[in-house]
């Protein structure tokens, strides 16, 4: 959670969890940034279960079935209720990480599942920023149309449009 004047970037890790029955477990982070801001979320490590979709490739059916981690970056309400409403951004298992991601709103959300009697922190790693959106704001929004806007040279004389999320991945 962003607050002013608390940390605007950090490290997150997977869980070290306990699960000697084999259940299914979800673990939920949520990264909300503060007003007038996005967040970045880069991975530096990642090697979950699994063969990735293009795992197919090397002779291996693509199956992220008993662990894998779910991206939402263009979370509107970040709570875990609301997730249901929000654009899917990818499942990933196996040992290619997701690309960077920049939240299209105020929030990304990581949802790790895991059947695995036990996980620790090396399963994944990665680093969070908070930053501030104002590159992202090209002009304003044009009525009924959700990729539409207005520019005024008279407000913004200069300035670059990029995509929603640029450099992170695009959005879905």
């Amino acid at each position: 959670l962003s607050r002013p004047g608390g940390a605007q970037n950090g490290t997150f890790t997977a869980p070290s969890l306990v699960n000697p029955s084999g259940h299914s477990r979800q673990c939920v982070f949520t990264f909300l940034a503060g007003p007038h801001q996005r967040v970045e979320i880069v991975f530096t490590s990642f090697n979950l279960r699994g063969t990735p979709p293009d795992g197919w490739a090397i002779g291996n059916l693509p199956a992220c079935i008993h662990e894998y981690l779910d991206v939402y970056s263009e979370v509107q309400q970040p709570e875990a209720a609301e997730l249901i409403n929000s654009p899917f951004g990818g499942r990933y298992c196996g040992p290619i990480p997701p690309r960077r991601r920049i939240s299209l709103y105020r929030a990304i959300t990581l949802a790790f599942f895991t059947d695995k009697n036990y996980t620790t922190p090396a399963l994944f790693s990665g680093r969070y920023t908070f930053l501030n959106d104002s590159e992202y704001q090209i002009g304003t929004p044009a009525p009924n149309s959700p990729c539409s806007f207005t520019v005024l040279g008279q407000t913004k004389r200069t300035g670059t449009i990029v995509s929603p999320t640029y450099p992170g991945a695009y959005p879905k």
